[in-house]
Formats: C-alpha cells, structure tokens, sequence
C-alpha cells in the first residue's frame, strides 16, 4: 500500500501527504455521494491522521479539481479534515439531535394533512389534523393509505406563497384500504398511484391517507415500488409531451436538454436516447457526473450556469447546432439556446415566458418554432393522456431520494436552492410490520441478542431469521430461541454468513410467502486490529468481508422486496478514525456512505454509528483497559443496554441515513476529536424555526428596540438578519454567515431572497421593498436599512411595478429571470457587494430526536443521539 510506504520511509517523515478524495462525503441535505470506495478510504485515512499526527490532511471535492487558492487554504488550515464545496472549504462536525427542525406529526390514529402556513416560510410548514379523513370514505371514492409523495418545484412556490390556490403534493403512490358505495373493479390492498390529470378534485397528498375518484388512479404492477410509482408520472409526462408528441424527436436529430440532472432531464435524456437521438445537456458542475453516468457523452455536457455552454455545444455538434431544445431557461441563456438552434428547430419551454419576450423570439428567430409546454393545461383539457411509464425499466431506474415526510421542510429547501439531482420522494413513517419477518445478522452474538428480544418484546414482531456463522450452535442461542417462543415469536435460527451470496440466496429465497421479509439488519462485523503500517491484506480481509461484502450481498438480493427498514450497524470508529482501527474504520465508513447510496435509489436505509457498548460483545471483549481508558478520555461513556436500545427505536423514528449513538461521561477533563466539538456539549443551538401560528408572529418589539441606544439597536437586527439567513440556507448557527458577507455569496437565490424578505417582514412588523435585500446586499447593510424603518428617519420607497414584475417572474417558476432582473436593478444602483466568504460552516444538521431515559444506576453517563454533518442521498455521513 502506497500510503504504508510513505509512512514508513523515514526521509519523508517531515513531509505533509495531502489525501483527496472526490465526492466521497455528503456536506448538505441532498448531495450524493459518488465514491463509495473513496469514502472507505478516506474512513482508513481518519485513522492514519490519528495515527501520525501532523503528517496527513484528508479533503473532499466537489469534481476532482482543486484551485489553488483553496489548496492554499487546506495547508494552511489547522484542521485535518476538511472539504471544498465551490471555492469554499467546510469542516464537518456531528450535532446532537434535536425535534425542532422534524415535523412533529399527530397521532397515528389522527389524519393529517401538510399545508403551507400564513407566515410563508418552509420552516412553518407543519400537517394540519384531518379528522374529516377518519370518517368512512365518501360514496364514488376510494381510500388510499399513502406510501410516497413526489416533491416538485410547485410545492416550494405554494409553500413560499407564490402560488395561490393550490394544493401541495400533486404525486403520489399507495394502497387502498377503503372503496366508497358504488365503486366497482377495486379491492382492499390493490396498489395504486394517481394519474397525472383532475388534480382540482382532490386537497393533496403530504399525509397519511387521501381520497380519490377510481379515475384519478392507476394501478401499480407488483415489482414496481411505490415509492418509484410515486416519483415518476409527472417527470415523464413532461418530457413524453415535449419530445416525443410536440417535437416529434426522430433517430439521428440532435437535442439540447438543459438540467439535464434534475427529475424532467433525466426522463428526458432516456426519451431521447430511445427516440435515437444525439444528446447535448447542461448541467452545474457538481452535478454533471450524474448527466455523465446516464450515458451522455463528457464532451457534450457543459455547464449550466453560464451561455458559454453556445459556444461549447456548437463546436461539439461540428457546428451545425441542434434540432430541439427543452428547458427553462431566461435572459441570456434564452438567447444562446435559441442561437443553437438550426432553421426550423424547435425550442420547447418548460418555464413560462412574459408575453413580450415570447413576441421577441418571433421576431429576432422567425425559422424555429417556440412553445411553452403546458403540461397542466393539456391534462386539465383532457387532450393529453400521458403514458404510464412503469413498464419502462430504464425510466423506472432514474435516481429517486427517499426522505421521511418528517424532514419535508429541509426537502423542499434543497429541491427550492437546486441542490438535488433527480426526484426526491417523502415517505410516510412506517413501523416495523409484525406480520413479516425481520432478519438479522450476527443474530446470535450479544447484541444481536439483545435486539432480537426488544424487537419482540418492544416492537411486536412475530417472525425472526436470526443469522450467525455458527447457527444453532452458537452458546446461548437455544436459550434465546425459548425465550422468544415464550413470548410468542417464531425464530429461525441459520448458521449462514452472509458474506456468502448463495448461501444468503438461499436462506431469504426459503422465506414463507405468508410471512415476507420485512426488515434486514446487519449487526454482524469482525474485528482485526494493528497500526496502519502494519496491516496486511489479511487484516482487510477478515474485517470487510463481514460488513462490506455481507452489506452488498444482503442489498442485492432484497433490494426489489419494498422493505419497511434496512439497518446496518456501524461503529464511531468510522467517523473518528480510531488509533489501530484502520481497517474497521474503512468498513464502517463504507457502511455509512452505503446508507445514503441505498436513499439516493429509493430504498430505505440507516446507518447507526454506535459508540462502545456496556454489554460485552464478541468485538468489545478483548478490548484492553488502555483501550477503554482511551475513549474514556475522549469524553465517552460505554452505552447501557436501555440506551442503546433507545438509540435504536429513536433511528427508526428520526428515518436519517446516519446517526450516532453513544454516551457522554458527565465529568472529567476531555480531549474531544474535533468532529464532537458541537455535540458534547449541554448548549443548545441556535434555531430560527418559524413558529406555527396560523398567523405570522411577531418575534421583535420594534417599539422597545427604537428606544435603545443606535449600537444596540444595529447589534441587535444583524444578529436577527443573519439568524433567518443561516435558517433560509439551511445552517445550524447564525454564526454561520458573516455580517460582512454579501447574501448571493452566501448562497441566496430568487426564492431564498424573497423567503428571507417575508422572514424579516414577518419577525418586525415592518414592510420591506422588494428591491431592499439587493439594496443592502449584506447582512450588517440589511440591519442598518431595518433600522431607519424602526426608527422612522428614513421609510423605504415603495416599488409596485417593480414588485409586479418580481412576482410575476416567481410565479411563473421562473428563477434565473427573476435573479437577473433584481441583479440589474442593484447594478444600476452602483452597489458595492462585499465578497466575504465563510471560512467553514457545519455540513449539515439534523435537528431531530427523542427524549431518553437515563438508565437507574447509571447516572454518570448521558445518551447522546448524534447527526453527522453531511444529510444527502448518497453519502457517508448524514
């Protein structure tokens, strides 16, 4: 190994190693990861940074480059790990989890419904009880329970208050459970999703149950998930109507797809490649590795963001440009698109333009054809009955994130900032099913003792498939098989590895068809320790055939069985990077990226990163007392039995991909490795979550603070502007953005812009222009400009035309247009933007989790349940 090499050689003893990996970690709520190989290695390479101190730095890219002035800025930084996300470098950090970012949802008895908020905000969003729903359903309808619930853009514009008068959660899949009085054709338990037509007759799907018209729905074929079902109508129907029924695409014609990463791209990539076509697409940067993977050629792809993609397209197509262009784009952009167009191309817009600028494109491009596609206008007229896709493998394959509908709010930010790469779907909470069976590995060792007993005697379950190398005779198991049965569970106990693909084949395919598989959980692992400069190919061996090629094989061969829950059992020493652990720091962190990979495919999954546990296990017992000395000085506390099993039921609830869990020693000086240097501590973070009030609430005396002296005054609304910011953006602290630093570095867009302006209006009292955030581009320049209004020395001017035509470009979903307009607004005021960046901010938080009983005689230590910086479909942490 080249990194034992380096290590060993004594001439190089001085010299820094700089490892970098590319996309291996997930640092916000929606990013996949695309290296799951490089997210083990760099698991392997946290420990070689414990293990040599001073001697090895650890960065994660966006897509592969490094600039030098951030390689510059890694140098010099005193951190070991770190990543660079466009130009800006970020630390990760593990948060402790709390409710106030969660939907807090009823009771399960009590329907719901999610509805925006008067405050307009996506963090006031919150379901809406129902109890209209929990009467019979009415005569004509059926009764759906929803599995899945498509997210769209739409949802972030009614959300936001853009949209008025419509529902949110147009895409939906289910099972039926109740037929109204003269419905025919249909039984209990059919499996359904709801065509894309007559959305006017039906109040939305973000809730536990809906009721629709039997021609609202289609049945869904068995082998086809619901969630997929959920998440693939209304993405094809749009890129089905443009390319195949307006466009006519023919083999051999040419296409530009722009967003060719987002849900309508990369249908329409697939509709295109079947059509025969030669595809061209844009998308940004981090993302055109997935337009790569969907079989676009590199050279044909460029970015997005900028019109330079006319020049690099035409000379991709030998200069002869493009037959049809889909997409949404505005202004200049607009403009290269058209340009690329050969005579009687067709340009089709998926964004719909204002009146003068679709007469423009007449005049200046009179030998192509332009048309805004009216998907929802079509479909309300009945004269387009789109096709339904789900005999279609290779649109039934496109990238699908799950999400549990609890984490709708953080959903929908990501889907509204354009940092999501396919479709996210929300899920609705589903409890371990006691009429399937649940399997476990490494069953019949401690801890998968331990599990199997709660699981019967906590969650209800009635079928167990306990699996462990040693089978029935494993010490203790017969004992443990009595007990269950005790209490009313059938166990199966199977010496099987599950490293073992046949093997494994065999034992799932040996399932009772009346009692399904439910629910894998791999508690399994092997332990064989050494330094890194001393680990042989046998040490790698022993340790990753028991958690990494068990994981692939248990994936593999459930991964089309519509599983409740798919839990792995992970260890800290992934996200530390423990001292003489390498190996098992690598396949620990393999397991955790796996957990976001198996999201990003729409399959449900989660990691749980366990600390030490109280009970002896066969990995913990030969744990030396210098070992557990050793972690006692990092700040942690072995786990009692009750904590963990805690821990556990509060994973199934909080639905993450990654959480950790471990005990905090109450006293005692430590030594905490940087990533804990959030999550230890007793203090609560900051939140600046909307309250839920039906109406907006003022969170600001105005009247008190006019009376205060000017610099408390200015300290006081800089540290509010720059709270609803860091909540707009998605951060944990307002700490996060700099008062100094302009909001576009920051991250602000259009829709961030407008929902921080409803955030201030809402929290003052007062009434911002619509140019006043452009104005005052930062957020000490914004708290001055709020101040003039508290103290009445200088009112804002108001703009109606230019609010008019802001909102008109945002309603029409129109995002790059409305940027630009406010752009050209600020620069013909000869602002001066202040290009400040963050220095680093935390990954991602996840706020969520439950209260946990501190365990009688063991007051001395606290369960902490733990999020990993990082929440996105396919990546290492969450």
């Amino acid at each position: 190994m080249q990194l034992q090499a380096f290590l060993r050689h004594e001439s190089w003893a001085r010299t820094r190693l700089l490892i970098l990996t590319c996309r291996a970690e997930s640092t916000t709520f929606a990013e996949p990861i695309l290296d799951l190989a490089g997210a083990a290695c760099a698991g392997l390479a946290r420990s070689a940074v414990n293990e040599f101190p001073g001697r090895i730095q650890l960065l994660d890219t966006d897509h592969g480059g490094v600039h030098t002035d951030v390689l510059y800025s890694v140098l010099a930084a005193p951190h070991r790990t770190l990543a660079s996300r466009d130009g800006r470098l970020l630390l990760p950090r593990l948060v402790t989890a709390h409710d106030d970012e969660a939907l807090q949802l009823p009771a399960d008895d009590i329907p719901w419904r999610l509805l925006p908020s008067a405050q307009r905000t996506l963090e006031a969003l919150r379901p809406t009880p129902e109890p209209k729903r929990a009467a019979p359903v009415a005569p004509g309808k059926l009764r759906v329970r929803v599995v899945g619930t498509g997210s769209n853009f739409r949802d972030v514009m009614v959300a936001l208050g853009l949209v008025q008068g419509h529902q949110m959660g147009l895409e939906s899949a289910g099972v039926v459970t109740e037929i109204g009085v003269g419905v025919s054709g249909w039984q209990r338990g059919d499996r359904v999703a709801l065509l894309p037509t007559g959305f006017s007759e039906f109040d939305g799907c973000y809730g536990p149950v809906a009721d629709f018209l039997p021609s609202q729905l289609v049945r869904v074929p068995d082998g086809v998930p619901l969630v997929r079902a959920a998440g693939s109508q209304i993405v094809h129907a749009t890129a089905h109507y443009g390319l195949v029924v307006r466009a006519g695409l023919r083999a051999g014609q040419k296409i530009l797809i722009h967003a060719a990463a987002g849900g309508v791209g990369m249908a329409a990539v697939r509709l295109a490649q079947r059509c025969g076509a030669e595809i061209y697409a844009t998308a940004s940067p981090a993302k055109q590795a997935a337009v790569q993977a969907l079989g676009v050629p590199r050279d044909r792809i460029a970015n997005s963001r900028t019109a330079d993609f006319e020049t690099e397209l035409r000379a991709a197509t030998g200069g002869t440009g493009v037959d049809v262009v889909i997409g949404s784009v505005t202004g200049e952009l607009l403009g290269a698109s058209l340009r690329l167009l050969r005579r009687d191309g067709r340009y089709l817009d998926m964004a719909q333009q204002e009146s003068h600028v679709a007469e423009d494109i007449a005049v200046r491009f009179p030998d192509i054809g332009y048309e805004y596609l009216d998907l929802p206008g079509v479909l309300a007229a009945g004269t387009y009955v789109p096709p339904v896709p789900f005999d279609d493998p290779a649109m039934m394959s496109l990238p699908i994130q799950r999400w549990s509908i609890r984490h709708a709010r953080q959903a929908l930010r990501a889907l509204s900032q354009g940092q999501t790469t396919g479709k996210i779907v929300l899920t609705q909470p589903t409890p371990l099913d006691p009429s399937r069976t649940v399997l476990i590995t490494g069953g019949t060792g401690a801890l998968g003792r331990l599990l199997a007993r709660h699981l019967v005697g906590t969650h209800g379950i009635r079928h167990l498939l306990l699996l462990s190398r040693s089978g029935d005779a494993a010490p203790g198991a017969e004992d443990l098989r009595r007990d269950l049965q005790e209490q009313g569970a059938d166990v199966t106990i199977v010496a099987c590895d599950a490293a073992d693909l046949d093997a494994l084949r065999e034992v799932i395919q040996a399932i009772d068809e009346d009692r399904p598989l439910g629910a894998v959980i791999h508690t399994a692992g092997a332990l064989a320790d050494a330094l890194l400069t001393d680990l042989t190919p046998r040490h790698f061996d022993e340790v990753l055939r028991a958690k990494i090629d068990a994981v692939l094989n248990l994936h593999e061969l459930t991964r089309d069985l519509e599983l409740d829950a798919f839990v792995v059992y992970s260890s800290l020493a992934g996200t530390i990077g423990n001292p003489g652990q390498a190996n098992y720091a690598a396949a620990n962190a393999f397991l955790d990226a796996f957990a976001h990979h198996r999201r990003h495919q729409g399959l449900p999954a989660i990691s749980i990163a366990w600390g030490l546990w109280q009970e002896t296990s066969g990995l913990t017992a030969e744990l030396s007392r210098e070992q557990r000395a050793r972690l006692a000085r990092l700040g942690l506390a072995p786990t009692t039995t009750r904590q963990a099993l805690a821990g556990f039921d509060a994973a199934l609830d909080l639905a993450l991909p990654y959480l950790a869990v471990t005990a905090q020693a109450a006293t005692g000086d430590h030594k905490l490795p940087e990533v804990f240097s959030d999550a230890l501590s007793q203090r609560r973070r900051p939140t600046a979550t909307a309250a839920v009030d039906d109406a907006p609430s003022r969170e600001l005396d105005t009247e008190q603070l006019r009376n205060r002296r000017a610099g408390d005054r200015i300290a006081t609304l800089t540290t509010l502007v720059r709270t609803h910011a860091a909540a707009v953006l998605g951060h944990s602290s307002f700490e996060n953005i700099s008062a100094e630093q302009t909001l576009r570095n920051a991250g602000f867009d259009s829709l961030a812009t407008v929902e921080l302006r409803t955030r201030l209006e809402n929290a003052t009292g007062l009434r911002l222009a619509a140019t006043a955030l452009m104005e005052h581009p930062t957020p000490a320049a914004l708290a001055r400009h709020l101040d003039t209004l508290v103290t009445g020395f200088a009112p804002a001017d108001r703009d109606d035309a230019f609010l008019d035509e802001v909102a008109a470009n945002v309603r029409a979903g129109d995002r790059m247009q409305t940027l630009r307009l406010l752009h050209r607004t600020a620069d013909r005021r000869r602002l001066a933007h202040v290009a400040a960046e963050l220095d680093s901010v935390r990954w991602e938080r996840l706020n969520v989790g439950v209260k946990f009983p501190r365990d009688p005689g063991h007051s001395s230590s606290t369960l902490r349940v733990l999020g990993r910086s990082g929440a996105a479909g396919v990546s290492r942490g969450a």
